[in-house]
């Protein structure tokens, strides 16, 4: 994943605001508005289905080391006896819905995000001079699926519900006032809009992290020994693996090694343990730099409403960590996609 800096490339200087419509910083916020939720929308795309996947990982696991256990009695009962799926016992589903819950809350983080990109981009419509543009359909969209959200954080957490989020309409023009006063009264009002809602985003992404984190060592675990079963059994060759790092560190081409040679085998297994902690480990920093990026962006939303200008340094090196940490996750979820190990 890669994010243009581009829109907020002036952001070692302070925009002032003005008494009358503060059209310059609005416009340079809605500008990192938009370049922060592309990136962390973008960042965490692959992590619902590494949630998501994992009781199916487990079931086939399951199913395998039973078959080979069952067919290694002597004399074996016959196929259609001995491979059977396993039965799924009570522990299993709940961890399952569990498991569910976490990835719904991810789709539905996500889908906030675009939502909150494209409301950035009504308000700076609205900051620009004469522009017209659905300013209040955009937040009161994006707040439905806020309230969602939260819904779903606390189906998730069991923790206490959260109360519904009630934004004021904000009005083209009110009786008596000039066009300049609307303009200004409308850009503060969806700023605190934005603003109230960032921090429902930082709330629900705070719950999510916490949650991942805490099965981190559960996904590690599913994977590798999913991974482990899998290559032992032949029904994944190591060789696209092996063969990888041995490209990656200038060590040669694969050599006449066959796909059932345990040396291989168990250097596919290393380096796929290896790559599953490092995915598990950077998913949680980039779930931490985009957790700091929203709240950065929460301050520059009370500085401008305060008539302070903006000041998006801060802000700018934030995403910077961010969008690396985001291009190392990618770059493992093409790996695993293509059976490398980086």
């Amino acid at each position: 994943m890669r994010v243009s800096f581009a829109a907020i490339s002036f952001a070692s200087l302070v925009l002032a605001g003005c008494a009358s419509v503060p059209r310059e910083p609005a416009a340079a916020l809605a500008k990192a508005g938009q370049t922060t939720t592309a990136a962390t929308q973008q960042s965490l795309e692959g992590v619902a289905k590494e949630v998501g996947g994992i009781t199916e990982r487990q079931l086939v696991r399951a199913a395998i080391v039973q078959c080979e256990a069952t067919l290694a009695q002597t004399p074996p009962p016959p196929v259609t006896q001995a491979c059977i799926p396993p039965v799924w016992s009570p522990a299993a589903e709940q961890a399952d819905l569990a498991n569910q819950k976490l990835a719904a809350v991810i789709v539905l983080r996500t889908k906030a995000i675009g939502q909150l990109n494209a409301a950035y981009a009504a308000f700076q419509a609205e900051a620009e001079y004469g522009a017209r543009t659905d300013l209040e359909g955009a937040i009161s969209e994006l707040s439905g699926t806020v309230n969602t959200l939260s819904g779903a954080v606390t189906a998730l957490t069991g923790g206490a519900a959260t109360p519904l989020l009630a934004l004021a309409p904000i009005v083209q023009r009110l009786a008596g006032e000039t066009a300049d006063a609307a303009q200004r009264r409308r850009l503060m009002q969806a700023s605190a809009a934005l603003r109230q809602i960032d921090g429902r985003l930082v709330s629900a992404m705070t719950a999510e992290s916490a949650v991942f984190e805490n099965i981190s060592a559960t996904l590690l675990e599913n994977r590798s020994r999913t991974a482990d079963v899998l290559l032992a059994s032949g029904f994944t060759s190591p060789l696209p693996t092996v063969s990888d790092f041995l490209a990656r560190n200038d060590l040669g081409g694969l050599g006449d090694v066959k796909a059932a040679d345990r040396r291989a085998v168990v250097a596919a297994r290393t380096l796929t343990a290896y790559r599953a902690r490092r995915g598990i480990v950077t998913a949680n920093a980039v779930y931490e730099a985009n957790i700091k990026a929203l709240g950065e962006l929460i301050q520059q939303h009370e500085r401008f409403e305060k008539d302070e200008g903006v000041s998006l340094d801060s802000l700018t090196f934030t995403l910077g960590e961010l969008t690396a940490w985001a291009e190392l996750l990618s770059s493992l979820d093409q790996a695993e996609t293509e059976g490398a190990a980086p």
